[in-house]
């Protein structure tokens, strides 16, 4: 019981840790909202808990940030080299 108590103590940091890393290196939005045994509720939100939340329930969309279309456009530049790479290497087949 002890384990499971100091167990259920330590996700909620470890999580809001990860999550927070996760935000600054990605720009990711994140919402997490623990329930622990003794009923509490932790929560922790990038940019913020409710807008996160809000957004998905009414299911809309991020806004684009710049950050975000730096992402996007490294993502696709990085299909578009994948496609490339495949099609050199159909073609000398």
């Amino acid at each position: 019981m002890n384990d499971e108590i100091k167990y259920s103590s330590s996700l909620p940091k470890h999580s809001f840790q990860e999550a927070s890393e996760l935000c600054t290196i990605c720009g990711a939005d994140i919402a997490i909202i623990v329930f622990s045994p003794g009923k509490k509720v932790l929560s922790f939100g990038h940019p913020r808990v409710e807008s996160i939340v809000d957004r998905f329930l009414t299911r809309n969309p991020p806004s684009s940030s710049g950050t975000l279309q730096l992402v996007e456009a490294h993502c696709n530049a990085r299909v578009e080299e994948q496609i490339e790479m495949n099609l050199t290497a159909s073609s000398l087949i």
